[in-house]
């Protein structure tokens, strides 16, 4: 793993430790997602960790692409890059708290939060 790998893993799993904390301390309330949003908006100003190298733009027979950047231990959070057409930018990064239905065991998603 390179430099920027690492310092990308680094970043993402601190933002992605930050935006727990906060909608754990606050829940989903108004404030708590403004507060990710801004984690996750200067996350996404790093432009240079998240290159077209490693996070390639969808083909043009492609709607989107997802890439999981992180998933949180417990899977309770992960956050996702996404790239879409028509734009092609690969900035817009979500994060997708999740939690899990006793009855069938599977993953649901209680809320999400979308920034570009």
């Amino acid at each position: 793993m390179n430099a920027l790998s690492l310092q990308r893993q680094e970043n993402v799993s601190e933002s992605l430790c930050n935006i727990r904390n906060v909608i754990n301390k606050q829940g989903a309330s108004l404030q708590a997602l403004a507060r990710a949003k801004e984690i996750m908006l200067s996350l996404a100003s790093q432009e240079h960790l998240f290159s077209e190298a490693d996070y390639p733009t969808p083909r043009p027979d492609e709607y989107a692409k997802v890439y999981l950047l992180r998933d949180d231990r417990d899977g309770a959070f992960s956050l996702n890059l996404v790239s879409s057409l028509p734009l092609g930018c690969p900035l817009s990064m979500t994060i997708a708290p999740l939690g899990y239905d006793r009855r069938s065991g599977r993953r649901r998603r209680k809320h999400s939060l979308q920034t570009t």
